[in-house]
């Protein structure tokens, strides 16, 4: 999309509602365009906080990033958007995802995801019009509608996709496309590629769809202590993407077999254990965090976010990592000012 990059700041449910409305109303006073909070199991609730965030703020756009369509039907997640954007006075965003967090607790299954993504988009927009739908489709029902009137039938969709098929639809349907940890080279441009052909099919103009580059990002004075805050985060990613690693072996990483043996030994999966998560970070090369996310000093961050902008980014979400506490204004601040000076 034409223009200047917008900004986004993702912020975790892990923090009390009212640090996530101190977090909401700085990021709008620093110009980020878009707050977004993860659903993700089992913190707090996803669009309570969004409520919270919407209450906080006037002009910043609020939404989740990412739900998913298999622990929430899409009709309740269709109720939830709905509501929050009255709450917030149209300022909702919806963002869609195959999610992952909570599936194996919850004893669910995902499968086929890119359909079920689809099916969800389409369910979603037909009962944001108020009217009744009646959906028999590959993966998901519906009769019914929503017993209230909406007060818009179009809010802004993004959809989060790493795989072909969820690119592909993202580019078909989605006002968006969200793209996690997108830093090594070449990353971002295979999966617009994608997009780009998804668009295409349906006669869609790619850009016009806002392209996220969703990245967690920890600044500090000391880089080390930037790359050691970044650690626990890529090695969640490293042990769910085991035993294969086809994730970071498609960012041209080469996984040693000792980092093999200690993910088999912690255990694959996706997990918030602080104790595995220290001792497989701990191993982890710098490269490996470079591969998805940045570390860098203030002086340094703005030629690593330009790279990103260069490389078709329309809007850099910023999952921010604090080095110490939960210190993420001067993550913002340093964000905020190279947009301002670009």
């Amino acid at each position: 999309m034409d223009g200047q990059v917008r900004l986004g700041v993702l912020c975790l449910g892990s923090r009390p509602a009212a640090r996530i409305a101190e977090i909401a109303a700085y990021a709008e006073c620093a110009g980020f365009s878009h707050f977004w909070i993860p659903d993700e199991r089992f913190f707090r609730e996803v669009y309570s906080l969004c409520a919270v965030a919407a209450a906080a703020t006037s002009r910043i756009q609020v939404g989740p990033c990412v739900t998913d369509p298999f622990t929430r039907h899409p009709a309740l997640t269709a109720m939830a958007i709905a509501t929050l954007d009255e709450i917030s006075g149209g300022r909702a965003l919806l963002g869609l995802g195959a999610g992952i967090s909570g599936f194996s607790e919850l004893g669910i299954q995902h499968r086929r995801t890119a359909r079920r993504a689809s099916e969800s988009i389409h369910l979603i927009r037909r009962l944001l019009t108020g009217e009744p739908v009646e959906l028999h489709g590959d993966v998901l029902s519906f009769s019914g509608q929503l017993n209230f009137k909406p007060p818009r039938d179009q809010i802004p969709t993004y959809l989060a996709a790493g795989g072909p098929m969820m690119l592909r639809a993202g580019g078909m349907l989605a006002d968006g496309v969200i793209i996690e940890g997108c830093v090594a080279p070449g990353t971002l441009e295979r999966a617009y590629d994608v997009v780009d052909l998804g668009a295409s099919y349906v006669g869609r103009d790619p850009k016009a769809i806002d392209i996220v580059a969703r990245i967690d990002i920890a600044v500090d004075d000391s880089l080390d202590a930037a790359y050691d805050a970044l650690r626990p985060r890529i090695a969640r990613k490293f042990l769910h993407s085991g035993p294969g690693f086809v994730t970071f072996l498609a960012r041209g990483l080469t996984v040693p077999d000792e980092l093999r043996e200690l993910a088999a030994k912690a255990g694959y999966g996706y997990t918030w254990d602080a104790a595995t998560l220290a001792r497989v970070g701990d191993a982890l090369p710098r490269s490996f965090i470079d591969a998805f996310a940045i570390a860098a000093t203030p002086e340094g961050l703005g030629e690593r976010l330009h790279e990103l902008v260069a490389r078709g980014a329309s809007q850099i979400l910023v999952n921010p990592i604090p080095t110490h506490e939960d210190a993420v204004e001067p993550i913002i601040d340093a964000v905020a000012a190279w947009r301002s000076q670009s």
